[in-house]
Parts: C-alpha cells; structure tokens; sequence
C-alpha cells in the first residue's frame, strides 16, 4: 500500500513537472528563433534547454543514469558528434528522454505521426523539428526518412531512432525494421548503437506508476556504413542491419549481461523524495501566490 502511495506521489509529481516544461518550452521557443536568425543557431540553445528539462523529469521521476561505457568520440568525424545516427532498444518510455540527457547536440527525433496529436506534447516536437512519421502510410515513411538523411547531411545534425520500430512489451530485443538503416546510409551517417539496461522495470507496460530505479546505458562501437553510391546505397542495407544487430545481441546475450556492471538499487528515499520535494515546492508557490 504504501509503495502505491508514493508510487503516486511520483507520478502527479512527474505529471506536473511535464506540464509546466512543455509550457516553458513553447514559451522559449520565438526566443530562440530569433537567436537562430542573428547567427546564434550552432550554440543549440534550443537542443540544450530541451536536454535540461528533461534532466528535470529524470530527477523527479527518481531515475539515476549511469553511463557505463562512454561514447568513443575518435572514431567520430567531430566533437561534439554530427551526422550520427543513435539506435537504442526500446523498451519504455523513458528511452527518448534518457536519450535527450545525454545527447543535446542537434538531436532530431523520428516519432509516430500519432504523437503530435497529444496536446502541447505534440506541439513542442513540431516546433523543436523533430521529425513525424505515418507508419501506416508507406509512401510518407518514406518521405520522412528521405527528409531526415537531407537534414542529417545538410545541416549535420544527429537523429535518434529506435530500430525496431516500437517499443518491447517484454523486454526482449524485436526484429529490426530497414527505415533506420535507409536512412543512415542515404545521410553518410555514423551510426552507434546504445544500450539501455533497466529502463523496462521503471515503467512497465500496463503501468500506470513509474517506480523510480537507475539505468545503465553502454555506446557500443561506432558503425560506419559503406559511403551511399547511385542506388542511393541500398544495396548496404542489409549487411548495415546485420551488423548492428549482432553487435546488440551479443550486448543483451546473457554473457553479454554478466560482464556489464551492475545496476544499482536505488533506496525508495532517492526514487521518492525528488518529487516529493518538487510537489511541495509546487503547493508553495501556489500557496503564495492565491492567498497573499
């Protein structure tokens, strides 16, 4: 009973933080356009403000990440990286947001056209470029994915993607889709497969209350496809995705997981206490602000 109590203090606490960033992150947004427009655009401002909010979520949400193995920054062509392609397995919801923690730079997003409908949710992923795509419509995947390896070439900005093309109900790694190595290949982009260990267990599916806890996240390898000839290099795709996909299994294969550090357990003070605080913080200043 009571760990469905503070379960719920982490959730409201969680809800509302969310509603109060994604307000500030359309707020913010006209500013920085206009920071862009003067030449200010190669300081990502606005890539840097998203990846602090969703620190925000993170703390309060009582999650701890632990990065495990680092990325390799010499086997990329710059520091900070460009043109790299971030593939993670997918398994909770918190993947996205564990994603934009640890990488602020030029960070573009391709997610289901179904998610900009979710007021203000939505809106922030229109206005911060992230890309939409329609999975069920061919034609517009398609489309998106062509729109992404342009950008990701043009303007060299990173895209992150989870190959699978959903998220796990259980877990375990799913089949590949080949959208994401289209695209990687069509941009010339390094691609760098991450791990994200423990994510599942934060949140369930049919969870409705996240349960606080730390994940590990591992940068395997840096993989660079052949450069893309006149087919658009298509015919790369296939040995592209068997490369990254054996690099995952053997990550997530059981003797992959025993030389992997540990996750830590985290005590219920450091999953609670963050968004305990955050709600008092809340009702204080609501206090103050209607009874003065």
């Amino acid at each position: 009973m009571l760990g469905k109590v503070f379960g719920f203090g982490r959730a409201l606490g969680l809800v509302t933080l969310l509603f109060v960033e994604l307000c500030l992150l359309i707020a913010f947004r006209p500013l920085f356009w206009v920071i862009e427009s003067l030449g200010g655009g190669d300081l990502s401002l606005a890539d840097r403000f998203m990846s602090l909010m969703t620190r925000g979520l993170i703390i309060v949400s009582g999650v701890s990440i632990n990065v495990t193995r680092p990325l390799s920054h010499s086997a990329l062509v710059s520091r900070p990286p460009s043109r790299v392609v971030f593939m993670y397995n997918h398994c909770s919801n918190y993947d996205p947001i564990i994603m934009q923690c640890l990488q602020s730079y030029k960070l573009r997003y391709i997610y289901k056209k179904e998610l900009s409908r979710i007021p203000l949710f939505g809106w922030v992923l229109r206005l911060y470029n992230h890309l939409a795509i329609d999975r069920k419509n061919l034609a517009d995947a398609v489309a998106c994915l062509d729109s992404a390896a342009s950008r990701i070439a043009k303007e060299g900005c990173n895209c992150a993607i989870a190959p699978e093309g959903t998220r796990s109900r259980t877990g375990e790694l799913l089949p590949f889709k080949k959208g994401p190595f289209h695209l990687a290949v069509a941009a010339n982009a390094t691609i760098v497969p991450v791990i994200i260990r423990g994510a599942y267990d934060l949140l369930p599916p049919r969870s409705k209350l996240p349960r606080g806890g730390a994940v590990n996240v591992e940068y395997l390898d840096p993989i660079k496809p052949p450069p893309p000839s006149g087919s658009g290099g298509s015919e790369h795709v296939d040995a592209v995705l068997k490369q990254v996909r054996d690099a995952f299994e053997k990550a997530l294969s059981e003797e992959g997981k025993r030389k992997a550090p540990p996750i830590e357990r985290r005590s219920w003070a450091a999953r609670t206490l963050p968004s305990l605080c955050w709600l008092a913080l809340l009702s204080l200043g609501y206090l103050r602000y209607f009874h003065r």
